[in-house]
């Protein structure tokens, strides 16, 4: 009894350091919310449901080239609060609720395939990824879709370890088929459940028949069909199907303006320089892992494979944005964590008794020897291109020339510590120590979150609702800032990638025709819309005049 009690103890002793951590990254939030800049994305989701709440119907009655079931959800904020600016913080803290069931259902995966301590390093290195900060922050159905990703994933788990539990892989197919309706790119995401159903037919070891299989795939498309259907049969209603597959499946796979993800990929390098290179390493291993029995029965192969899948999408996808790295970031810490744990458990005396007895299969040593020289070189590359430094840790101490070895000298005691403990055989501490000291950077960083202001966004959202009523339409590039009054023109965001996908005329003559309909008052004359056609320029210039505010411009009186 007191052997156990003792053992709960030590559990409290090396898990609280970890949830204070992740509390300190959830928390932190708040502050951040309510001051950093808003991003124009935040605004276009608010004005999409916005107008569904005034009985429009996305795509048919105007563009948005996102799957609706977070505009439908966020129009409930419309009749509670009002057309009001408060309600862009009352939309960010429902993305900070539902961060807050991100890191719980990650939690949860992890724990189910592995265990709690796991599960408690997942999150912790979820929540110290910055873009992972950067973009749950934000009012973005990505935010939603991931929470219905990580469920379909968790139920097909469930029910792979189960077996005969149908009612896991329907929920599993709904949950996916919602993640869909949320965005459309958890598509990507797709062939890595389809290869997990297909899995068992492949590798008997799942101890799944043939015709049980058969059931597990009828029961997931039976609830993929279920919500991909009810939202066709919405649409078919009203007489917008044809709109809502073209806006969102036809327009984006042949979206004009593209680039590659690499420029992303190095700012994750330079936010979190271990990051990469241990969840990759996490990733390769938990794949080899599977030559075992018991990873392949409990169905660790399913996240293995949707993680590839995501993250191939990245090279497929024509604008591989940062929210789309939401949807495999859970999967990765993950891997980063397995790996921390790999690394601390290693037992050098237990692998030269391996080699002696011949227990150990040579190529599983050589992988091991291949794999310590990759994350080696790997780490040293992302350190070198990173030069983590902590300013903001620096100047709290009043040592701000230091700034750039400040990092390193951090170091210095995690780094004996993490040698004591090592020795005197307290790995779950060295595991503990080591995770500590990787988020510490990241940390720093997210400092820096709050001296990104809104005011001048608040300001020019106020000035607009001061001068308009609800039924004064208002023409924007990409802006956001008339997201609580009607748009001008069908096409009611004017970027530039959205100008590759229209003609001169749509640029030009239906905008103005649109905008004299549609009575505008206000333009927004940002860099967007001065890049439109010098017609449209022309009508710009000889109606509206500056107001004095930003770039704000009203019709001039006649």
């Amino acid at each position: 009894m007191i052997k156990i009690k003792y053992k709960r103890i030590r559990a409290y002793l090396y898990i609280t350091p970890v949830i204070i951590l992740i509390l300190i990254a959830f928390f932190i939030r708040i502050p951040i919310l309510r001051v950093r800049y808003f991003d124009p994305d935040e605004f276009q989701h608010l004005h999409g449901a916005r107008q569904i709440y005034y009985g429009e119907i996305p795509y048919r009655d105007y563009f948005d080239h996102h799957t609706p079931l977070l505009h439908f959800i966020l129009t409930l904020l419309y009749p509670i609060f009002g057309e009001e600016i408060r309600i862009l913080f009352v939309a960010r803290f429902i993305m900070l609720v539902f961060t807050g069931f991100i890191l719980f259902s990650t939690f949860v995966l992890a724990r189910r395939l592995y265990d709690t301590y796991i599960g408690f390093l997942t999150i912790l290195f979820l929540s110290y990824v910055l873009i992972f900060l950067e973009k749950t922050l934000e009012i973005r159905p990505d935010v939603l879709a991931v929470i219905l990703w990580l469920s379909s994933i968790f139920f097909m788990v469930k029910g792979i370890q189960l077996k005969q539990k149908m009612k896991f892989f329907l929920l599993s197919g709904i949950f996916m088929g919602a993640a869909i309706m949320t965005t459309q790119k958890t598509i990507f995401g797709l062939p890595g459940l389809f290869l997990a159903l297909l899995y068992p037919f492949i590798d008997r070891r799942t101890g799944i028949e043939r015709k049980l299989n058969f059931k597990i795939l009828l029961s997931f498309f039976a609830g993929l069909s279920f919500i991909i259907i009810l939202f066709c049969a919405f649409f078919f209603v009203h007489n917008a199907l044809w709109d809502f597959i073209n806006c969102n499946f036809l327009m984006n796979a042949n979206w004009k303006v593209r680039f590659s993800p690499i420029g992303y990929i190095k700012q994750i390098i330079r936010q979190n320089p271990f990051f990469p290179i241990m969840s990759l390493a996490g990733l390769l291993i938990a794949t080899v892992s599977l030559y075992k029995r018991e990873k392949v029965e409990n169905g660790s192969y399913i996240p293995i494979f949707c993680t590839y899948s995501a993250m191939v999408g990245l090279f497929i996808m024509p604008v591989p944005y940062r929210q789309y790295y939401q949807i495999f970031l859970p999967m990765l810490c993950m891997y980063s964590a397995i790996l921390l744990k790999y690394v601390v458990e290693f037992r050098p005396i237990k692998l030269l008794r391996s080699i002696k007895t011949k227990k150990i299969n040579i190529l599983i040593l050589v992988f091991s020897f291949l794999l310590l020289c990759a994350i080696t070189i790997g780490l040293i590359y992302t350190l070198r291109m990173s030069k983590p430094a902590m300013p903001n840790f620096s100047n709290f101490i009043k040592m701000k020339n230091l700034s750039t070895k400040i990092y390193a000298i951090l170091w210095i005691p995690f780094i004996i510590l993490i040698l004591i403990t090592y020795i005197l055989k307290k790995r779950e501490y060295v595991i503990m120590l080591v995770a500590v000291a990787i988020v510490i950077h990241p940390l720093d960083q997210m400092i820096d979150q709050l001296s990104q202001k809104n005011d001048g966004q608040l300001a020019n959202i106020k000035y607009i609702m001061d001068v308009t009523t609800p039924s004064s339409a208002v023409l924007d590039g990409w802006s956001g800032y008339g997201f609580l009054r009607p748009h001008a023109y069908y096409y009611y965001f004017l970027h530039g990638e959205m100008r590759a996908m229209l003609n001169e005329k749509e640029l030009t003559d239906d905008l103005i025709e649109s905008a004299e309909r549609n009575n505008t008052k206000i333009v927004i004359y940002d860099g967007d819309l001065r890049a439109l056609p010098q017609k449209t320029q022309d009508y710009i210039n000889s109606n509206y005049v500056h107001t004095g505010q930003d770039n704000l411009y009203i019709r001039k009186e006649k």
